[in-house]
């Protein structure tokens, strides 16, 4: 393989990343933003559930539902904007 090989390679995925590199950048930024917001709000669920004197087997049951729900909704968010930019 030739030097020009390489170089016109490595041209493309400059401009490639160029193309993409705000796109994934947002994307990462969106994910990390759901994951702060969706601690916050599960600390919130924690609290109103003690306030609220649940059983124990509910309250577990309340908290993993909503830690899988909205972990999912967040990860298939971020994974269609990251299609939704390449594509």
């Amino acid at each position: 393989m030739n030097k020009n090989f390489w170089h016109t390679v490595k041209t493309k995925f400059i401009d490639f990343l160029i193309e993409i590199g705000p796109d994934i950048v947002y994307a990462l930024a969106s994910l990390i933003i759901g994951v702060f917001v969706i601690k916050i709000s599960l600390r919130i669920l924690k609290r109103a559930l003690i306030k609220a004197n649940v059983e124990l087997s509910l309250k577990t049951f309340v908290e993993s539902l909503s830690f899988f729900v909205l972990y999912g909704l967040n990860f298939f968010k971020w994974v269609h904007e990251g299609r939704k930019n390449v594509l």
